[in-house]
């Protein structure tokens, strides 16, 4: 059936809700939409009580297409971490995408810990990795670095790797000045 690969614990009941006849059309018109659309396609749960959100969140994961990326907005960090929580219990794949928590008076630097979980799940995201984050409403807005900044100046190494650290900078920044010389 072509499903993503969003997984937990009971992929057989969510598949089975997933085929069931009163649901069916709504996923398909999801589908459709996806494949008809330059923008990815918008399903807004306001019909269905929410309780019931976090279910419904899992199965439509379970039913993306192949090489599709599902995030889910809500509308606050409060209903963000109960949304997030409640999700987990259904698919394994949920991410928690941090708010910048910027002070009031607009003074001040955010929380460096949250900015570098954020970094990190968008590092995570830009790597490939098939995540289903889910985020406030207002973090539409806000700037985040590209995938070419956020994987450019990655330099693997293999675990367990005995090298000197000083030679880590050196290769780093001979690879740096390289690209500058492009």
């Amino acid at each position: 059936m072509g499903y993503k690969g969003y997984s937990g614990a009971h992929n057989d009941l969510l598949d089975a809700v997933g085929e069931h006849p009163q649901v069916r059309p709504i996923l398909s018109a999801l589908g459709s939409a996806n494949s008809h659309k330059a923008e990815s396609p918008v399903m807004e749960l306001r019909d269905v009580s929410e309780q019931a959100w976090p279910f419904l969140a899992a199965v439509v994961a379970r039913r993306v297409k192949q090489g599709s990326r599902v995030w889910f907005v809500c509308n606050d960090v409060r209903s963000q971490e109960e949304f997030t929580s409640e999700l987990g219990a259904w698919i394994s794949q949920v991410a928690l995408f941090p708010d910048l928590e910027i002070p009031a008076a607009g003074l001040g630097l955010p929380d460096p810990e949250m900015a570098s979980e954020r970094v990190a799940l968008l590092g995570r995201i830009a790597g490939g990795e098939e995540l289903a984050p889910v985020i406030i409403a207002t973090q539409w807005e806000e700037l985040v670095p590209s995938v070419a900044d956020l994987t450019g100046d990655l330099l693997p190494l293999p675990k367990g790797w005995k090298g000197s650290p000083g030679r880590v900078v050196v290769r780093s920044l001979q690879r740096k000045n390289a690209d500058n010389l492009d």
